[in-house]
């Protein structure tokens, strides 16, 4: 009887040990989750800073242009509001690829981000 007292006695702190080393690690995965998760969440928002920077700089560059057109001569004023109203275009264009390109990793990302909360469920 003593024995198997003396067994028992040896395995339960071998099972607190292991109690404790699951603990350790659930705490560990727990961190590495939450790592990934706010790294998710700084690629979007550096994807959305980036295409904000990017679309500011052509609206900007374009209002600065616009009043510099009343400046210049008649002469010259048709040609050149022609070409910046091409300019304009075009501008569009590239701001409307910047904001799908921003949705696209947007999306990207939060699929990765759902996906990392529905393992943790």
């Amino acid at each position: 009887m003593d024995r198997e007292n003396s067994s028992i006695k040896s395995y339960e702190p071998n099972m607190h040990e292991q109690g404790n080393v699951r603990a350790d690690n659930m705490q560990i995965n727990k961190r590495e989750k939450r790592k990934e998760i706010d790294s998710y969440w700084k690629d979007l928002s550096g994807h959305i800073e980036h295409g904000k920077e990017k679309t500011s700089n052509i609206t900007s560059k374009l209002l600065d242009i616009k009043p510099l057109l009343t400046e210049l001569p008649a002469s010259k004023r048709a040609h050149i509001e022609a070409s910046y109203s091409s300019l304009c275009a075009v501008a569009k264009t590239v701001m409307n690829e910047i904001m799908d390109c921003m949705k696209i990793q947007s999306d990207k990302e939060q699929s990765r981000l759902r996906s990392t909360l529905m393992n943790l469920l």
